[in-house]
């Protein structure tokens, strides 16, 4: 569910809310969460920004250089191991035909996507 630092509704908005559709405000109090969602995502259609506390500092390059490293290093690793070569008879574009292992295909079968 979204987090706001300051709701789109107010209580009086919740009123007439409930006064349009004849129901009790409690009744639509009970579902606030849904309606400042639905705030959220017609904000995101119509450009807005989204309600978010900015970062407190940037990222240092020299931070970014090292993350940067550890993932190529990650997906190198990862290469090695679906059995993808850089050299001329097996290539990147042969990733799409799954790795070697035929257990190792099993296991990546099996885990949900993150």
């Amino acid at each position: 569910m979204a987090t706001h630092t300051m709701p789109t509704y107010s209580p009086e908005d919740y009123e007439r809310i409930a006064a349009a559709v004849d129901q009790d405000v409690g009744d639509v109090v009970e579902y606030r969460l849904l309606f400042e969602c639905a705030a959220d995502w017609y904000g995101l259609d119509r450009g807005l920004p989204r309600d978010v506390p900015p970062s407190p500092r940037p990222t240092p390059p020299s931070k970014m250089r090292k993350k940067f490293l550890k993932i190529a290093k990650s997906a190198n690793r990862l290469l090695k191991d679906l059995e993808i070569r850089r050299d001329e008879t097996k290539g990147y574009e042969e990733a799409a035909d799954g790795p070697g292992s035929f257990e190792l295909l099993e296991v990546l079968a099996a885990v949900d996507p993150p």
